[in-house]
């Protein structure tokens, strides 16, 4: 398997244990730096890919290149509201996978 297979693989896995998983919190507060109080299950969140400010600047030099989880974007379980807050204020920084 090359990384990218894996790294697919992966996020399968972690996207099957989310759907079955207890109850958990967004992350919305790893980008905002403000934590919200959304709970409840995660199979009620979305996954977004961000990167972040300070890693923005060594990408665009670098050419864009790579792909999660090699950039050094994040990827973060996110109620949809706050995911689709996240993806319009990052200006094309965000999306969700």
């Amino acid at each position: 398997m090359n990384k990218t297979q894996t790294a697919d693989a992966l996020e399968r896995r972690r996207a099957l244990r989310a759907k079955t998983a207890a109850p958990g919190s967004c992350q919305c507060g790893d980008v905002s730096g403000v934590q919200c109080a959304w709970a409840g299950p995660l199979a009620e969140t979305v996954l977004v890919e961000w990167m972040p400010e300070y890693l923005r600047a060594s990408h665009v030099a670098a050419g864009n290149a790579g792909m999660w989880p090699y950039n050094g974007a994040q990827r973060l379980r996110c109620e949809r509201s706050c995911a689709d807050n996240i993806v319009i204020e990052s200006d094309g920084w965000a999306k969700i996978v």
